[in-house]
């Protein structure tokens, strides 16, 4: 498989990098809870959660 990659500058605010700051960590600490969950799970079950179950539980998050 080939995976292409497409690198863009942004030349943003300060208003706007800080707004683009703040949601990057905000994406980057969801990814990382439902990582944690995930591995978490898994440890405690042997199974891991599925995609659908964590969306249902993000939806209440």
């Amino acid at each position: 498989a080939v995976i292409l990659t497409h690198r863009y500058r942004l030349l943003a605010l300060k208003s706007q990098h800080r707004a683009l700051e703040r949601l990057c960590e905000s994406q980057r600490a969801l990814y990382n809870a439902a990582l944690e969950e995930r591995n978490d799970c898994y440890r405690k079950t042997g199974k891991t959660r599925t995609y659908i179950d964590q969306c249902k539980a993000l939806a209440v998050w």
